[in-house]
C-alpha cells in the first residue's frame, strides 16, 4: 500500500503472497475532490453539474472498494492458513519443550508465537494495510455522498433560501444581516464537514 500524497496512483497489495500489485489512478477522485469549494457557492443551475461529477467520483471508489474487499477477502484467508501452521504444527513442538521446564501452555503463549511467526507476521501486515486503503476510499466516499445531497437538495427545491443572489432576477433570496455595514456572518451552505476535509486536502497538497 502506498499512501504517497503527490502521486496520482494509489499502489494495493494482493491478498494471495506472490501476486503483483495492483494500481488504481485516483486523477478523478483528487479532481472532483479539488471542486469541492464549489459547493460554498452552488446554485439551482450549477448544482446539475456537481451532482454529476461527485456522483461519478463516488462509483469511481466504489469500484475500487469492491476490488480491495476480495483482497482482504483473500488476505483473511492467508492469514488464518499461517495461524494454523503455527497452532498445529509449531506449538505442539514447544508446548513439550514448555512441559518438559514445567511449564504450561497458554493463550498467551500461542498468540505469541503467532505474532513471531515470520509468515504470519507478512500476512498480517497485507491484511492491514488493504484495510487502511478501504478506510482511505470510504472517507473519499463519504465525503462526496455529503457533498452530492447538498448539490441536489438544491435542484429539488430550487426556490431554496440560500442566501446568495437569486439566480432568476439578480435579487436577494432572503434579508442579509449583514447588508449595509452589519457583522453578522453569513452561513455557507456547504456541510461543516466537506469543508474541514477540504482544508486538509489543501494542506495535504502543499
Amino acid at each position: 500500500m502506498d499512501f504517497q500524497l503527490d502521486s496520482k496512483f494509489l499502489v494495493i497489495p494482493r491478498g494471495v503472497p506472490g501476486l503483483k500489485p495492483f494500481t488504481i489512478d485516483m486523477s478523478a477522485v483528487y479532481l472532483a475532490e479539488g471542486r469541492l469549494p464549489e459547493t460554498r457557492f452552488v446554485n439551482p443551475h450549477t448544482a446539475i453539474e456537481l451532482t454529476s461529477a461527485f456522483n461519478e467520483a463516488s462509483g469511481l471508489i466504489g469500484k475500487y472498494i469492491s476490488w480491495i474487499n476480495y483482497e482482504i477477502l483473500q488476505a483473511e484467508k492467508e492469514f488464518g492458513l499461517c495461524k494454523a501452521t503455527v497452532i498445529l504444527d509449531k506449538l505442539p513442538e514447544q508446548a513439550l519443550k514448555l512441559k518438559e521446564s514445567g511449564i504450561k501452555i497458554n493463550e498467551d503463549y500461542r498468540e505469541a508465537m503467532i505474532i513471531r511467526d515470520a509468515d504470519c507476521s507478512r500476512a498480517l501486515d497485507i491484511l492491514n494495510g488493504l484495510k487502511a486503503s478501504k478506510e482511505f476510499l470510504e472517507s473519499k466516499h463519504r465525503l462526496f455522498e455529503r457533498a452530492y445531497y447538498s448539490c441536489r437538495n438544491l435542484i429539488a427545491q430550487p426556490q431554496q433560501r440560500h442566501g446568495s443572489f437569486n439566480a432568476f432576477n439578480g435579487e436577494l433570496a432572503e434579508p442579509q444581516q449583514n447588508f449595509m455595514g452589519k457583522n453578522e456572518t453569513k452561513k455557507s451552505l456547504a456541510d461543516d464537514d466537506v469543508i474541514a476535509a477540504y482544508r486538509d486536502f489543501n494542506k495535504e497538497q502543499t
